[in-house]
């Protein structure tokens, strides 16, 4: 099938061409760990090498971001020993919660919110 064209523009899409998966790493041509095949394009060593030379240092990060991070994984930290104890979504009562810290110096006062809401929060402030 041939796309149309209208004053030079496609009037309708061209069938995506399917091709072959690819196994092989992007980078070193290596072996793709099965896990990954199709989903990623890096092997483990090569997108851990990357991660390594690109992702800012925790001691090269501007001070409230190490703050947020500091305070999240005081946190996590926290609710794996059982310090702090999951709870449902404040607004519809889900199970499927997530933390929200409202003040990063206390890491341990979170609120919960699920997916949908706590995105709400963050994009509007108010739920």
């Amino acid at each position: 099938m041939t796309a149309e064209t209208c004053h030079g523009k496609r009037t309708h899409k061209q069938p995506k061409k399917v091709g072959v998966i690819k196994a092989t790493c992007s980078i070193c041509e290596g072996p793709l760990e099965s896990h990954r095949i199709g989903v990623q394009c890096y092997c483990l060593s090569c997108h851990a090498a990357y991660m390594r030379a690109n992702r800012p240092k925790h001691s090269e990060l501007p001070e409230p971001a190490r703050l947020k991070a500091n305070a999240r994984a005081y946190a996590h930290v926290n609710l794996k020993r059982g310090k702090i104890q999951k709870q449902p979504c404040q607004v519809c009562g889900s199970d499927h919660s997530q933390m929200h810290h409202t003040d990063y110096s206390k890491p341990t006062q979170v609120l919960w919110f699920c997916r949908d809401h706590h995105l709400q929060l963050h994009k509007t402030a108010t739920i």
